[in-house]
């Protein structure tokens, strides 16, 4: 893969202890995982789109093998920077777009716009504003991920530990809406089912103004004053 290109990881895990399977979880017809992987490949300026399950995910590992999208299992569970780290071995892009596995509605249009900038810019690490929870995303240099693996490397000479997430909260970035778009539970899942089945089969693409428009009633959101 070339120097300068840009690749996506989804960092996921059928395991999940709230909501198991949840990664499969069938959403207007589609597993939540393909959700994320068509509106990613929806996004300008993006080379490719890779699938990281985390061990014992082989129900990701055969549908992405089935419908042709790219997919690494990582070896452990529970260990984002190193799903992330085994892709950059892989694919060594320069830039880096980590997405989490439980957010089926991100919003293409938000993440091709701060890719570009990043470039544009030459920026190491990237956190934007974003809609709500259950659009985050990250971009991130090729450099920025060889220096947290290092360090998490270092770490785990003196701690047995298994990384939680792969950095620190360098910037919190606010949620511009009070509503949840990601799944942790039974009832999240349920709640972006019924958004999908209003919007999808009229835009698959829907963003969350959107949602705000035709689904209020279904996030419960209410502008200040009305």
């Amino acid at each position: 893969m070339g120097k300068e290109q840009s690749v996506a990881f989804i960092t996921t895990r059928m395991k999940s202890t709230r909501l198991h399977g949840k990664a499969m979880a069938g959403i207007c017809g589609k597993p939540l995982t393909r959700h994320i992987v068509d509106r990613l490949r929806a996004v300008k300026g993006l080379d490719e789109v890779v699938v990281i399950p985390s061990v014992d995910s082989q129900e990701i590992v055969d549908y992405c093998e089935h419908e042709n999208i790219r997919c690494l299992e990582h070896h452990k569970d529970y260990d984002y920077l190193g799903q992330l780290y085994l892709g950059y071995i892989v694919y060594q892009p320069k830039w880096i777009v980590r997405i989490w596995g439980d957010c089926p509605f991100i919003d293409p249009n938000l993440i091709e716009e701060t890719l570009c900038k990043t470039k544009e810019r030459h920026l190491d690490y990237v956190v934007p504003s974003f809609p709500c929870d259950g659009t985050d995303f990250r971009i991130m240099r090729d450099r920025i991920i060889r220096v947290f693996a290092l360090k998490n490397a270092k770490e785990k000479e003196y701690f047995n530990e298994v990384s939680e997430d792969i950095f620190p909260s360098i910037i919190k970035s606010p949620y511009l809406y009070p509503f949840k778009l990601s799944v942790d539970t039974q009832e999240d899942l349920d709640r972006v089912r019924a958004i999908a089945e209003r919007l999808y089969h009229k835009n698959p693409l829907f963003v969350v103004e959107d949602i705000i428009r035709e689904c209020r009633d279904i996030v419960g959101y209410r502008e200040t004053g009305s």
